[in-house]
């Protein structure tokens, strides 16, 4: 059983590793990372500063939602917004899904 403790980004990185089939060393290298700092991230030995949190969701290939997961857990603010669709900026969107689907 591993007693180590993980940092708040640490709980979020092993499980999309896992989901992508990447060991810290893939994830490090499509990163443009040392394994050791990574290692070092997830265990919160280092904190994972904005831009790099942000280039390990994107080598993980994240959502937009899960970027933003990872960014919180690592202190920082959103990168990205979110809109409901029912929102006045994406009434546009909507309204173009909608005859989309109703075409279809």
């Amino acid at each position: 059983m591993n007693t180590a403790v993980l940092s708040p980004v640490g709980q979020h990185l092993p499980k999309w590793r896992g989901a992508r089939r990447m060991s810290q060393l893939d994830l490090a290298l499509h990163a443009d990372a040392s394994a050791r700092h990574l290692s070092f991230v997830e265990t919160g030995r280092a904190r994972g500063s904005r831009k790099m949190l942000l280039r390990l969701g994107e080598a993980l290939d994240l959502p937009l939602r899960e970027q933003n997961v990872l960014l919180a857990a690592g202190g920082f603010a959103p990168a990205y917004t979110e809109s409901a669709l029912d929102e006045t900026a994406m009434r546009q969107v909507s309204r173009t899904l909608d005859l989309m689907l109703a075409k279809h």
